[in-house]
């Protein structure tokens, strides 16, 4: 073992091996201060100064880049750059569980994230300004960082370390920009499409949207007229190629000008990227010309009285307030949804969501309460083979008598004989 251990770990004794093994109590450290027993203060590390600087400069640089790609509002967060730099322990860097503490804007005092791995370190940014945070860790056998306060030797908690001047804090700022839908879960062709089968019921999954603090929504339910998507060579793959950033791209120049009718203009801006996507001479008026659109459900409508008015509305039970219809026919379906700050309504983002609609799901039709009577002569045998199986496994289990025929015929003969002997006796 010693040919294969740390050399710091090998002592050796009269020419025997010995392998030191230590509890390490010690926890995680900063790179730039050390706790100094002598003067009961934390002390800047002079080797170090140079590396912290230039480290210091790199990563202050990654942050605010990352703030400049948030949006403040619900469901936002910052990712915090790795902080490998600041902090380390002599058990790894990546075993350490890390605490934030951070104030916002809105805020002096200040919040906590705790027990983050070195890859989760994130802050939420729910408002627009400047935030300030400071780090710290504890190493996997829950041993603290050490440092001093007011000459005591203390554990950096999320209650102390405002209070140790040594302790760098950092800064970056978020700004208003909008409303975004999360690309972290919309970046691919396949989360904006989904599928179901006919007959059932489909309910819009929530597409995640940041930026806002208070999110107002509403949808438009659209059927795709086959036999003008098919002139053109317009499939479902097609739909469901256009990314939630182009659609924003292009509609923000032009939401200044529009006061109402957005999805109108929304639809207009992703015909014209899906034709885009289908290339040749398809142009964004022949896309848009194959969506019908499906009006929410109106139960006033008597489907017998008016069968046309209640085609129109009632047909797929389309509404808005639950984001569901019933996928009644075959095809493809695009469900788009607008979303806006309620305080400012000009700040709005467009989505969407591709529904395929292929095949019927596996069901008989029958009265599930009267199945046993329906189904007597099924339920019949199978009882008698459970109780069959039951009584094979039974005779697996029970061992066999070891007496043969010869014996048996013994018993017999002796048992024959007594019964002679007890007459003779009477």
């Amino acid at each position: 073992l010693s040919w294969y251990a740390n050399a710091a770990s090998v002592e050796t004794e009269n020419g025997v091996d010995y392998i030191t093994i230590d509890r390490n109590e010690e926890g995680a450290k900063y790179s730039h201060i050390v706790a100094d027993d002598t003067t009961k203060t934390n002390v800047e590390v002079e080797a170090n100064k140079a590396n912290y600087a230039a480290s210091l400069e790199v990563f202050e640089k990654a942050l605010n880049t990352k703030a400049a790609d948030v949006y403040a509002g619900s469901n936002s967060k910052l990712n915090i750059p790795s902080v490998k730099w600041l902090i380390d322990d002599n058990n790894g860097y990546r075993n350490l569980k890390f605490t934030i503490s951070y104030k916002t804007p809105n805020s002096d005092t200040a919040q906590t994230s705790s027990n983050l791995s070195y890859n989760g370190l994130k802050i939420t940014t729910a408002y627009e300004g400047w935030y300030e945070f400071k780090i710290f860790a504890n190493d996997k056998a829950s041993n603290t960082m050490q440092y001093y306060l007011d000459g005591e030797l203390v554990s950096v908690s999320a209650s102390n370390i405002w209070d140790i001047e040594e302790i760098p804090s950092f800064r970056f700022e978020i700004k208003n920009q909008g409303l975004k839908a999360d690309s972290s879960t919309t970046s691919t062709e396949s989360s904006r499409k989904d599928e179901e089968d006919i007959g059932e019921k489909y309910t819009l999954t929530d597409i995640k949207i940041v930026g806002s603090s208070s999110l107002k929504e509403d949808y438009a339910l659209y059927r795709i007229n086959e036999d003008k998507a098919n002139a053109i060579g317009l499939k479902a793959s097609n739909l469901a190629s256009v990314s939630y950033t182009d659609i924003k791209n292009a509609l923000e120049p032009k939401l200044a000008e529009l006061k109402e009718e957005y999805f109108g203009l929304y639809l207009e801006v992703y015909a014209a990227l899906v034709a885009a996507d289908l290339g040749g001479e398809v142009t964004s008026q022949q896309v848009a010309a194959c969506f019908d659109k499906i009006e929410e459900v109106d139960d006033r409508i008597d489907e017998k009285l008016h069968p046309e008015e209640w085609e129109k509305h009632n047909k797929y039970g389309w509404s808005v307030a639950s984001q569901s219809f019933t996928a009644v026919d075959a095809g493809n379906y695009v469900i788009l949804a607008d979303y806006w700050e309620e305080e400012l309504p000009t700040q709005r983002v467009a989505a969407y969501k591709v529904i395929v609609v292929e095949s019927e799901s596996d069901y008989v039709p029958g009265n599930e309460k009267s199945w046993v009577e329906e189904n007597k002569v099924s339920v019949i045998l199978f009882s008698i083979a459970g109780v069959m199986l039951i009584l094979i496994i039974i005779l697996l289990l029970v061992k066999p008598s070891d007496e043969t025929l010869e014996d048996v015929d013994a018993k017999a003969a002796k048992k024959e004989e007594k019964e002679k002997s007890k007459d003779e006796e009477k």
